[in-house]
């Protein structure tokens, strides 16, 4: 798994391909952790690069959730596709988070 970040204004766009899953959740949740900062507003994970998400990956985009959460942020999901999107509607995640249908929709202005 390999996450890169960029920032954007108040945003932070975090773009993970690979596998989320018991192995690597751990590393995901540190990285993001560590790219979340008090004046952040908004968290992208762009997931578009993801084949496979565990229940510890879900586990794992919680907390990052709630991270974001307690700094008066919110947390979106963009380039979800496949089984990753069949998993993240299934654990009611698109209801908890926003999903956009792309990293240019998701940090347009509001």
């Amino acid at each position: 798994m390999t996450i890169t970040s960029n920032y954007a204004g108040d945003a932070v766009v975090l773009r993970v391909d690979g596998r989320l899953d018991a192995i690597t959740s751990p590393e995901f949740e540190k990285t993001c952790q560590q790219c979340i900062k008090p004046d952040t507003r908004k968290a992208l994970l762009d997931l578009e690069g993801v084949e496979y998400i565990s229940s510890a990956g879900l586990r794992a985009i919680l907390l990052v959730g709630k991270t974001i959460q307690s700094v008066g942020g919110v947390l979106g999901f963009s380039g979800l596709r496949g089984t990753v999107k069949d998993v993240i509607e299934m654990a009611g995640f698109s209801a908890l988070f926003k999903v956009y249908d792309s990293v240019e929709a998701a940090l347009e202005p509001r």
